[in-house]
């Protein structure tokens, strides 16, 4: 958050605490939409077209359910985790790691964060920019 801070200004949304029509309200008023993959990040198709989003997918992720959706709308960008040592489960109960925690490197977020906030400078017709 500090990170993003720095460059943009940053709102945290909890989708737990806001009712559906809150969540579609809230994600209609960003330029910039960051998160880790999972089912909440479905609501980015109610982003504003041409907006930028920022999906984290954990270790070795194979499968990403939301580039189809969202790469036709929005500038789509994604990091994977490809550090084992940054994947924290229980590898006898998940062996692939498709619930772990994830860390994620600072540089690497801090390039990845460059090139989606560049992606929404280079619009012909940007929106605000909100994140």
């Amino acid at each position: 958050i500090e990170i993003m801070q720095e460059q943009i200004p940053t709102d945290i949304l909890d989708f737990a605490v806001l009712s559906f029509r809150d969540q579609i309200r809230a994600i209609g008023s960003y330029a910039l939409v960051v998160g880790m993959q999972g089912a909440g990040f479905t609501n980015v198709l109610f982003a504003p077209k041409k907006s930028a989003v920022l999906i984290f997918f954990q270790f070795n992720a194979a499968s990403d359910p939301f580039a189809q959706m969202l790469k036709p709308r929005t500038q789509y960008h994604r990091w994977v985790n490809t550090h084992r040592k940054n994947s924290f489960t229980d590898v006898e109960r998940d062996a692939y790691h498709d619930n772990a925690d994830t860390i994620v490197d600072l540089r690497e977020f801090r390039a990845v964060l460059k090139r989606s906030l560049l992606s929404i400078c280079t619009q012909p017709s940007g929106s605000s920019a909100r994140s």
